[in-house]
């Protein structure tokens, strides 16, 4: 689209990301379905070692872009139960934000100590 063609030259910012997918750029949408198609992909292929049955996606990009979110979601779900019939996995945005990792590590610790 014309609004993808004018930020050559000045740095992406999800804001802009946004901005885009609301104006309904269609170079913006193209790309966001398709590093969702392939992330849901990502995903599932992790779910297929792992075998978990809940996922807790967090970022700014899952937070802030339903549309990438949804997508996702929809393609690890699909591919998940192409492989395993009734396979049900669960999907939601996480709450923790950017502390996520440094809140699990520390509930671990926690957790051996008091075990």
């Amino acid at each position: 689209g014309q609004g993808s063609q004018d930020r050559k030259s000045e740095q992406i910012t999800l804001e802009w990301i946004q901005s885009s997918l609301a104006t309904g750029d269609r170079v913006v949408i193209e790309v966001i379905e398709e590093l969702g198609y392939y992330t849901g992909i990502g995903i599932a292929n992790m779910m297929t070692v792992l075998f978990s049955d809940y996922v807790v996606l967090g970022g700014p990009m899952f937070h802030k872009l339903d549309q990438f979110y949804n997508i996702v979601v929809k393609t690890a779900t699909e591919r998940l139960n192409g492989l395993y019939p009734g396979y049900d996995i669960r999907f939601r945005k996480g709450k923790l934000g950017e502390n996520a990792t440094a809140i699990g590590a520390g509930s671990m610790v926690f957790d051996h100590y008091l075990n």
